[in-house]
């Protein structure tokens, strides 16, 4: 096969990125080796700067017609309010964090690809060795009946997560470490009255973070003391209650999972016609929703030298500045995400009302109108595409 543009990997990156280079018209392939779609939320988040990248697919409204518009989040010790953060008097159409599944994400996308011609997509390949031969790159996939499929492509992107086998093959380090904090996460139909507010509870026993979820179901986090791999039916309910009062129902539970928190991101973003994107570039704490939305900025901005390059040929200037400019973004991310983890995280009585008085401070202060275009990525300006 012949494609100008080959993407190994179909989460929300990836898709995105396939959407962008067919509405400029550029033939692509994108392949998935999954059978088939996660059912479950996953990310959650989607800010404003993601938002206008939708936009220029026309889906825009589509995402906030289903999605929640989370435009306040409150903070809480064990038994007060500290205060709170507005998203209300962010600057552009966008004045909230959209809540909205990964998984509903990853929907919308896959069918918007339908509406470009140059686009085709195999589910059920894995790509498992490519070349770069200085004018083209080819790879080798393997198909769902266990044969091979040779591709020649002018460009290879590498969209196919944490574990991705391309950067593996690629030899390009992936530094960072993975931190001692721990979570269980779980969406359960809502009855909290908590409504369309984010709330978050730091306690000296622990950390809670609660978000709303489409379809009248509700996100409850917890800290943990070590990873759950196989955890206590009955912890995350307890410890909700515990830490916030809230008392959740088993019935109402939807679906549980624990994990951990790494940071790691790669030396170089390229290497030769290979680009990355996404978590396979960077692993980025989960921590305020700022993996993903990277991730999308990532597609926005290898779209627009791809489709230089294509008419201009290769540059090794512009492939500079992607990977420049994209590590610059992810590395910014990424220390804001591991700021607020640890900041969220303390605990013992004397740590903790120590974090919370200063919370007090900075969140009845004019700074905290900072902190919401932090949490919103907005002051990324100048080292991303946003």
């Amino acid at each position: 096969m012949r494609t100008q543009i080959l993407i190994v990997g179909a989460g929300p990156v990836g898709l995105l990125l396939a959407n962008l280079l067919g509405q400029k018209k550029i033939d692509t392939l994108l392949v998935e080796k999954r059978s088939e779609a996660s059912r479950h939320s996953k990310a959650i988040g989607i800010t404003p700067p993601s938002l206008r990248i939708l936009a220029q697919l026309g889906l825009e409204e589509t995402f906030i017609s289903e999605g929640v518009r989370i435009t306040d989040a409150h903070v809480h010790g064990k038994k007060e309010r500290i205060g709170h953060l507005s998203f209300s008097a962010l600057p552009g159409p966008y004045r909230f964090i959209l809540s909205f599944p990964q998984r509903r994400t990853e929907e919308i996308l896959r069918r918007k690809l339908e509406s470009f011609p140059g686009i085709q997509f195999l589910q059920n390949h894995e790509c498992i060795e490519y070349s770069d031969h200085g004018d083209h790159i080819s790879a080798r996939v393997r198909t769902e009946t266990g044969g091979t499929l040779d591709i020649d492509a002018d460009y290879l992107c590498a969209c196919d997560g944490f574990r991705s086998s391309l950067r593996q093959l690629s030899g390009i380090d992936m530094p960072g470490r993975e931190y001692s904090d721990t979570f269980l996460m779980g969406d359960y139909r809502d009855r909290s009255g908590l409504e369309r507010e984010a709330h978050l509870f730091f306690t000296p026993s622990g950390s809670v973070e609660s978000f709303p979820l489409p379809g009248e179901f509700r996100r409850w986090v917890v800290q943990t003391p070590f990873y759950m791999e196989d955890p206590d039916p009955d912890y995350l309910e307890n410890s909700v209650f515990q830490r916030s009062g809230f008392a959740l129902d088993p019935a109402d539970r939807e679906w549980t999972s624990p994990f951990r928190i790494y940071s790691r991101i790669m030396t170089d973003f390229y290497r030769g016609r290979l680009l990355f994107l996404g978590d396979a570039a960077h692993t980025i704490p989960p921590i305020g929703g700022q993996g993903m939305n990277t991730g999308f900025g990532d597609a926005e901005h290898a779209a627009g030298i791809l489709a230089s390059m294509l008419e201009g040929g290769y540059s090794a200037g512009l492939l500079r500045s992607y990977s420049r400019r994209r590590r610059k973004a992810a590395v910014t991310a990424a220390g804001r995400a591991v700021l607020s983890m640890k900041t969220g995280t303390i605990q013992g009585s004397i740590a903790s009302a120590l974090r919370n008085g200063i919370l007090t401070l900075l969140l009845t202060s004019p700074f905290k109108h900072s902190l919401s275009k932090h949490y919103a990525m907005l002051a990324l300006k100048g080292i991303s595409s946003f």
